[in-house]
């Protein structure tokens, strides 16, 4: 079978930075799998592994834009922490999560990451580590079968692997809002914890 619409994939591979030495998914590799067509992987990866049949392997570039996107400038924001709830002191810290109102795109809504607290403001950012940054990929699928019925209701997250959410808003838990911000924190939560570096 052949990797197309609704196909379950299951998937070794291995990243690296573009100046980086060469993956090698043999020795680094991580196990994911995922229904193709869904989103579950990086857009560019999944792309490109459209019509490849189990035992094949492949190693592609991912550009930005195919993979977690350019850094955008609009997305490093130093909010006052009078714009949270009253106990955003003592819940706020680095790497937590919340979502709120892209800066500059109306109706679009950013997972962004508290990096710092700094006095009186929280320093946090809606960019990937890895966005504007170009990738290589080595992997080998090691399978391709029809997804279950299970596995076509099962929603957008995958096993975790690759980017998987491809935005990183997985996760739930109100923090409050300001100013007609939502926003929500999932500390220690997302989907691809553990892929490429993803959330």
């Amino acid at each position: 079978m052949h990797i197309a619409a609704d196909a379950h994939v299951t998937l070794r591979y291995a990243i690296a930075l573009e100046a980086d030495a060469t993956p090698d998914c043999d020795a680094d590799g991580q196990v994911t799998e995922f229904v193709w067509g869904r989103g579950q992987i990086l857009p560019g990866l999944e792309a490109k592994l459209a019509g490849h049949a189990d035992g094949e392997r492949l190693d592609l570039v991912l550009p930005p834009a195919e993979a977690f996107g350019m850094h955008d400038p609009a997305l490093e924001l130093r909010v006052p922490f009078s714009d949270f709830p009253d106990n955003a002191r003592e819940v706020l810290k680095p790497g937590m999560r919340f979502r709120g109102p892209h800066p500059v795109e109306a109706g679009k809504v950013v997972a962004f990451t508290v990096t710092e607290l700094a006095g009186d403001e929280v320093v946090a950012s809606g960019n990937h580590p890895l966005a504007g940054k170009t990738l290589r990929v080595a992997c080998e699928v090691l399978a391709v079968r029809a997804a279950t019925e299970e596995e076509l209701a099962g929603g957008g997250c995958g096993s975790g692997g690759c980017g998987s959410c491809g935005s990183g808003e997985c996760g739930n838990g109100a923090c409050g809002s300001h100013e007609g911000h939502e926003h929500e924190h999932a500390e220690g939560e997302g989907c691809g914890s553990g892929g490429c570096g993803c959330h």
